[in-house]
C-alpha cells in the first residue's frame, strides 16, 4: 500500500484538467503545378522537408516538369503569410535546387539549406534571401548538420558516418567581422543515444545508454559564457529506477524561457532572475497518457514561446483497418500552454487528415508546419503540406447537461413531434411519442461553432419497415441546415448533412449492435472544425470531414420513430479520451497507472482480459490523470469469490482524489449493484439495487459523474441515479476488487 499512497500523493494533485483543448483545423497549402495532372494522383508534389518562421514558409519539394519520362524538379520553395492568414506562393528559393538537398531550416533573417556537400547559410535583407557562405559538411570521421538557429546564432551537431560510434561536441557558429565561423563547442563527446535543444542561450542535453541495464546519466543544462566552451549550470539526476526499468527520462528534451521539459513529463524551472537556479517543479502527465502515446521522430517534443508541443498517436478519430495485415497509425500533435503555476494547460490538438510524418514550429510557437501522406498506412510519400495557426486565446462553452429531473423540458425548443417529460424506471426522460413524420427538439440557447452532444436514446416504436430512424443533431440554424446522425434498423449508422434542404451522406457504417425498440443506446455526435465523429457506447464508429456548416444548435431528432431521451450532455469541443482498451486490455494496467494487487494479462476460451487474481485483499488500479466530469466503463466479471465471510465484489471507480476519497460502483456476491463513496477512508453507501450476481457471468458496468450527478448503468440500463455535492471535484478513474478474482476488458474512460 505504501507505493500506491506515495505515488498518488505525488502525481494526482497537479493533474486536474479543467480546460479542454480546441481542435485546430489544418490549412492545406499547395505549390503551383508545372504540368497539370493527367489523372487523379498524377503529378502530386512530394514534400521532403519544411521550415517556418516570421511569416515565411520554406518547403523542400519535388515537382514534375513534364509528362514524358517523368522529369522532376527538386528545389526549395518560398511561401508567405498574407493578411487574410492564407499562404501565397512567392517563388523558388535562390540557388537552392538540385539532387543533393537534404533539408532546410529558417529562423528570423537566417536560413540554412543542407546539401550533401555542406550547409549553405542565407541571410535576408530588404530585397530577399542572399547566399552568405557555405559551411563544409565535415571531415572523414564526422558530418556536420545544422541543429538550431536561435537569436542570430547557428548551432551544428556532429554525427559519426557509421554507427555505433561516439559523437563529437555540438558547435556554436556566429558572424564575426562579417564572416561566419565556429566560436565555441557545447558539451563533450557522447557515445550514447541522446537528445538536445538550444533556446535563449541555454542548451539542454539528455542521454540514454545503448543498453538499458545501466542507470541513465543525469540530464544537463549548459549556458553560453562567451567563451570557447559552454559552461554546465544544472544537473538533473534521472529518477529512481522503476525495476525492471532503469530509465525514466526519455531521450528528448526542450526548454524555453524559465522552463525546461524532459520526455516523460519532467518539468524544471529556473528560479533565478539572472543566472541559473534550476529545480524540479512537477511531473506533467498528458490526459491521454494511458493511450501509450509515442512521440516518434526527432521533433516529437518542442518548447517554443509559451507553448509545449508533444507528438503522439491519435486514437479517438483513428478507426483501424479490419485487415490485421494492414499496419496503420495516426500521429498528431498536442499543444500545451504554460501557466502562472509553472504547469501546462491542455490547449489545442492539431486536426490532420492523415498521419503527420514530420512537423516543425515557428520560433514564437504560433505556427506549425507539417507534412503528411494521403493515408495512414505508412507507405505513401508525403504529398500533403499543412500549416496550423495557434490562436492567442480560446473560448470554449462550459459543459452542460439535462437529465429532466426538473420535470420539464423548458430548455428545449420542439420543431415537430409530441414531446413530454415522463417517469421511466429510476429517472425522468424526455419522451417523443409520435411515429408520423419528422420530430426534433433543439437547445436553441446554445449557438456554438464547435460542439458535441451525447445522450441516452431509446427507440420505443418504429413505423413501417424503411426510412425510420432516431438520432442526434449539431450546428442546426434552421429546418434546412444542420448535421445529423441517424440510427436506422436493423443496424445502419448514417452521418449526413442537410444544407438548403438537400441531403448529403458523409459516411455510413454497419453496426454490430442491432437497433431495436425498447433498448437503450448511449450515443454521441461531435462537430469540431471540419471534423465530425459518431460514437456509440463510448466507441468511435464513424468519422467524416466537412466544412459547409459552421455553427448552430445541438439537438435530437427522428423520423417515423417514437423515442425517449435522457442524460443529455453538451460541450463546446471534442471529448478527451483517457483510456481505450477495446482489444482485451493486453497491456498491464500498472504500465499506465498505479496498481495494487496481482494484475496480469489472462487468456481464456473466447477472449482475453486483465485479471486480478488475489482473492484475499482489496486490489486497485488507478489511472495517471484526473479530470472533473468523467465516464468510465468496462466489461467485467467476478471469476471467483475468495472467502465465505464478508461480501466480495468487483467494480469501477471515478473521481479518485487519492486512495481514501473516491466514488465507486460494484457488483457484490450478495446479489447487489452498489454505489458507494470513500470519504476520508470511510465507506458510505449511496444506493443499492438487488439483482443476480454470479461468478463467471459478464456484465457491462458504466459509471458517469457529471457535476454532482452520479449515474450507474448495468448492461446499458440506468440502475442508479443520485446527486451528491460532497464527492471530490476531480480525480482519476480505476478498477477495483475486494476478496475476489475479477476479469476486466474493453475499458473506456473519457471526459465528455
Amino acid at each position: 500500500m505504501k507505493l500506491l499512497v506515495s505515488l498518488l500523493a505525488l502525481a494526482l494533485p497537479a493533474l486536474a484538467w479543467a480546460a479542454r483543448p480546441i481542435l485546430i483545423p489544418a490549412q492545406k497549402v499547395e505549390l503551383p503545378y508545372l504540368v497539370e495532372p493527367q489523372y487523379p494522383g498524377d503529378g502530386e508534389h512530394e514534400y521532403h522537408d519544411v521550415a517556418i518562421d516570421g511569416g515565411e514558409l520554406l518547403v523542400y519539394a519535388t515537382r514534375r516538369t513534364g509528362i514524358e519520362g517523368n522529369p522532376l524538379e527538386r528545389a526549395i520553395h518560398v511561401l508567405r503569410r498574407q493578411p487574410d492568414a492564407t499562404w501565397a506562393y512567392a517563388g523558388l528559393f535562390p540557388d537552392a535546387g538540385g539532387e543533393n538537398i537534404r533539408g532546410v531550416e529558417v529562423n528570423g533573417d537566417i536560413a540554412i539549406v543542407l546539401h550533401s556537400t555542406g550547409a549553405r547559410i542565407y541571410e535576408r535583407n530588404g530585397t530577399g534571401w542572399l547566399l552568405a557562405t557555405n559551411v563544409p559538411v565535415g571531415g572523414p570521421n564526422y558530418f556536420r548538420v545544422p541543429f538550431r538557429i536561435d537569436d542570430g546564432v547557428i548551432y551544428f551537431r556532429r554525427g559519426a558516418p557509421s554507427s555505433p560510434s561516439c559523437v563529437p561536441p555540438y558547435e556554436e557558429w556566429r558572424k564575426v567581422s562579417g564572416s561566419w565561423q565556429q566560436v565555441a563547442t557545447i558539451g563533450g563527446q557522447v557515445c550514447t543515444n541522446h537528445g538536445a535543444d538550444i533556446n535563449d542561450g541555454r542548451f539542454i542535453f539528455v542521454q540514454e545508454p545503448e543498453e538499458l541495464t545501466e542507470r541513465q546519466p543525469p540530464a544537463r543544462i549548459y549556458a553560453d559564457n562567451s567563451g570557447t566552451a559552454w559552461t554546465p549550470v544544472a544537473n538533473f539526476p534521472s529518477p529512481e529506477p522503476n525495476l525492471p526499468y532503469l530509465n525514466w527520462f526519455g531521450v528528448r528534451a526542450s526548454l524555453s524561457g524559465r522552463l525546461a521539459y524532459i520526455d516523460g513529463g519532467y518539468v524544471y524551472r529556473n528560479r533565478a532572475t539572472t543566472g541559473n537556479d534550476w529545480t524540479f517543479t512537477r511531473h506533467h502527465v498528458q490526459p491521454e497518457s494511458d493511450l501509450e502515446l509515442r512521440s516518434g521522430g526527432s521533433n516529437g517534443l518542442v518548447m517554443r514561446g509559451n507553448y509545449l508541443f508533444l507528438g503522439g498517436r491519435e486514437i479517438d478519430y483513428w478507426l483501424p483497418s479490419e485487415d490485421w495485415e494492414v499496419i496503420e497509425e495516426w500521429r498528431t500533435v498536442r499543444v500545451y500552454r504554460a501557466n502562472a503555476s509553472n504547469s501546462f494547460d491542455y490547449y489545442a490538438r492539431l486536426n490532420a487528415e492523415f498521419d503527420l510524418w514530420n512537423w516543425t514550429t515557428s520560433e514564437d510557437g504560433r505556427y506549425v508546419a507539417a507534412l503528411a501522406p494521403n493515408n495512414n498506412q505508412g507507405y505513401d510519400p508525403t504529398v500533403n503540406l499543412y500549416v496550423y495557426e495557434i490562436p492567442d486565446t480560446t473560448t470554449i462553452p462550459s459543459t452542460r447537461q439535462d437529465n429532466f429531473e426538473s420535470g420539464n423540458h423548458a430548455r428545449w425548443t420542439p420543431y415537430a413531434g409530441q414531446f413530454s417529460v415522463v417517469q421511466q424506471g429510476v429517472s425522468r426522460v424526455l419522451r417523443q411519442a409520435s411515429t408520423t413524420g419528422d420530430s426534433g427538439a433543439f437547445l436553441t440557447a446554445q449557438d456554438w461553432t464547435d460542439q458535441s452532444i451525447e445522450a441516452d436514446l431509446r427507440p420505443t416504436a418504429f413505423s413501417g419497415t424503411t426510412n425510420r430512424w432516431f438520432g442526434l443533431v449539431t450546428r442546426r440554424t434552421d429546418a434546412s441546415n444542420y448535421y445529423y446522425v441517424t440510427f436506422r434498423p436493423p443496424n445502419t449508422i448514417s452521418l449526413r448533412r442537410l444544407q438548403d434542404g438537400a441531403v448529403t451522406v458523409l459516411g455510413t457504417w454497419t453496426s454490430p449492435v442491432q437497433f431495436v425498440a425498447g433498448r437503450n443506446y448511449r450515443v454521441r455526435l461531435e462537430s469540431a472544425g471540419e471534423q465530425h465523429a459518431v460514437f456509440i457506447n463510448g466507441i468511435p464508429v464513424l468519422t467524416a470531414r466537412d466544412a459547409a456548416l459552421t455553427h448552430g444548435h445541438p439537438g435530437i431528432a427522428g423520423y417515423r420513430t417514437a423515442f425517449q431521451t435522457d442524460n443529455v450532455v453538451t460541450s463546446g469541443s471534442t471529448r478527451i479520451l483517457l483510456r481505450s482498451d477495446l482489444a482485451g486490455m493486453q497491456s498491464q494496467p500498472f504500465d499506465h497507472g498505479e496498481a495494487e494487487g496481482s494484475w496480469a494479462y489472462a487468456s481464456f476460451d473466447g477472449g482475453s482480459a486483465m485479471r486480478q487474481s488475489n482473492d484475499a485483499i482489496t486490489a486497485r488500479w488507478f489511472s495517471n490523470v484526473r479530470v472533473g466530469n468523467q465516464v468510465v466503463s468496462a466489461r467485467l466479471r467476478p471469476v471467483s469469490f475468495g472467502t465465505t465471510t464478508g461480501d466480495p465484489w468487483v467494480g469501477v471507480a471515478a473521481r479518485v482524489a487519492d486512495e481514501n476519497n473516491y466514488v465507486y460502483a460494484i457488483l457484490r456476491r450478495s446479489g447487489k449493484l452498489s454505489l458507494r463513496k470513500l470519504a476520508s477512508g470511510s465507506i458510505q453507501q449511496l444506493a443499492n439495487v438487488s439483482l443476480p450476481v454470479t461468478a463467471g457471468t459478464w456484465h457491462d458496468l458504466r459509471l458517469e459523474v457529471i457535476g454532482n450527478d452520479i449515474r450507474v448503468f448495468l448492461d446499458g440500463e440506468l440502475r442508479i441515479q443520485v446527486n451528491d455535492g460532497t464527492i471530490p471535484s476531480s480525480g482519476a478513474h480505476g478498477l477495483l476488487t475486494y476478496r475476489a478474482v475479477g476479469d476486466f476488458t474493453h475499458m473506456i474512460g473519457y471526459q465528455p
